[in-house]
Formats: C-alpha cells, sequence, structure tokens
C-alpha cells in the first residue's frame, strides 16, 4: 500500500516541468496529483517518455548514419531504432483527404510511433513553411496530438514539434 505523501515537501520550486522531473526521479504515483494539475497537464506527465525516447533514436540514428543521406535511409533506420527501443510504429500511414465531402485520397504520414506522435522525417538543406505545412496537416487529418518535423540532412538533427491546435508549431532545435 503507497503510504500518502505531504504534496508541499515533495514539489520542487519553479515550473510544472521541474515538478515532473521530480516525480520521475523518484517513481511519485502520479494519481497524487491528479487533483492538482489539468488533464493536458497529467496527460504530457503520464506520456513525457515517449518524445525523448523519439528523440533520442533520432539523435542515435543520425550519430551512426551522419548527415545526407535520402530520407528512405533514414526511414528504415529510425524504425530499426525505434523498434530496438521497444516501440510500435506504423509506417507510411495514410489519413484520408476529403474535398467538398468526397474522398479525394490518402494524406500519408512517414510514421505514426505508439498510435501517439507522428514523424514527418526529412533530408534537406533547411525546413521551410511548406514542410511544417506537411506535419501540421498530418496532425489535423489523423487527430492524433503531437508531431516531430526531424531533419537528418545538416550536421546536427534539426527538429521541430507540433501540437495539434498550437498554431505556432513550438519549434526546438538540438
Amino acid at each position: 500500500m503507497m503510504m500518502p505523501i505531504n504534496l508541499e515537501d515533495q514539489l520542487v520550486p519553479g515550473t510544472f516541468e521541474h515538478t515532473v522531473d521530480y516525480l520521475v526521479d523518484n517513481e511519485i504515483d502520479l494519481s497524487v496529483f491528479e487533483s492538482r494539475y489539468s488533464n493536458d497537464q497529467m496527460s504530457s506527465l503520464i506520456h513525457r517518455e515517449l518524445p525523448d525516447t523519439v528523440l533520442g533514436a533520432a539523435f542515435a540514428v543520425h550519430n551512426v548514419l551522419g548527415p545526407g543521406l535520402l530520407e528512405s535511409a533514414y526511414e528504415g533506420a529510425i524504425c530499426v531504432e525505434l523498434k530496438h527501443r521497444g516501440l510500435s510504429l506504423e509506417r507510411q500511414v495514410g489519413y484520408p483527404l476529403s474535398y467538398r465531402g468526397e474522398y479525394v485520397g490518402a494524406y500519408p504520414a512517414d510514421l505514426v510511433v505508439e498510435g501517439a506522435i507522428i514523424l514527418e522525417l526529412k533530408s534537406v538543406k533547411g525546413l521551410t513553411a511548406v514542410i511544417d505545412a506537411q506535419i501540421i496537416n498530418c496532425l489535423k487529418l489523423s487527430g492524433l496530438p503531437v508531431g516531430y518535423l526531424l531533419n537528418f540532412h545538416n550536421t546536427r538533427v534539426e527538429w521541430r514539434r507540433f501540437v495539434h491546435g498550437d498554431t505556432c508549431g513550438c519549434s526546438s532545435n538540438t
């Protein structure tokens, strides 16, 4: 039986992310915090490790293969890496696209990881607004909450995180 904890003694001062780090590091039962945080915050807390694993896989692939290969090479390699990390994935998932109420085709996502995250892979000199629009449209059509745009072309993996309904795109680079 889990002993009750005093929340004030357990929270790390600062942002929600600091609290999440503390909870994960100390394996504290997350159900204790459900009344304190919104559903969105709890969802991000519970699914926190998946994006870290996905990005870690991308970095591992890039460290081995290096920059400048074709997108298909990185797609195959990241599939192998994600499977080795115990994640399920689907390749080239098509989402229905309609125009004036009629089906006109399928819009493909490069990879869907754990049925929760879309990965759009690129190997281009630089990411553009047109490329951003591809993953934004894929998120809209799929209804999935999060997508990552990963560019393997350069000496470091360039990545951007997109959240469905977030117009700014929440871009980050590593």
